[in-house]
């Protein structure tokens, strides 16, 4: 006779899983960075028409244009920039000079006054995001087993929706 997997007993499993995942070498923590990295950028996008008209009085004409600005941002980044960075050099140097990058400018980003300062910041932010997004990626495909390799990725994935 074959058990059918109960909603419950599937849900176990896959904690099980994630359990096992996070306690492999290295992998745990990269995935709490990876999710702490994703966390703020949602919460910096969701908030990112409250904060322009609200803290800067910024009219939803301007805020559409810093919204446009992030969207060439992002393709200019994306499109140019991430490979010539990511073969230049090493992961790990990458991954933490965009960690501490994106931290130093969430901190500055509470010192601007207007507009403008605001979305200069949005540049480098989105580069240091992109590539921390990229990288984790590409280590935690380096750093898991193949046995748990498609568990890692999934927990991975996971975080994109945050975006």
């Amino acid at each position: 006779s074959t058990k059918v997997p109960t909603a419950l007993s599937a849900f176990v499993e896959v904690l099980g899983d994630i359990y096992h995942v996070s306690r492999l070498s290295h992998v745990g923590s990269m995935l709490l960075t990876k999710l702490l990295t994703d966390f703020g950028v949602s919460i910096l996008l969701a908030l990112l028409p409250v904060i322009l008209t609200k803290a800067y009085g910024a009219s939803t004409a301007t805020a559409g244009l810093v919204f446009s600005f992030l969207g060439i941002v992002g393709g200019v980044v994306n499109g140019l920039l991430i490979r010539p960075i990511t073969r230049r050099f090493k992961a790990t140097t990458i991954m933490q000079t965009s960690v501490a990058g994106l931290s130093l400018l969430y901190f500055t980003m509470g010192y601007t006054t207007r507009v403008w300062h605001f979305a200069l910041l949005l540049a480098p932010m989105y580069l240091c995001g992109a590539l921390v997004a990229t990288m984790s990626t590409t280590v935690l495909t380096l750093l898991a087993p193949p046995e748990s390799l498609g568990t890692v990725l999934a927990l991975e994935m996971a975080f994109q929706p945050l975006l």
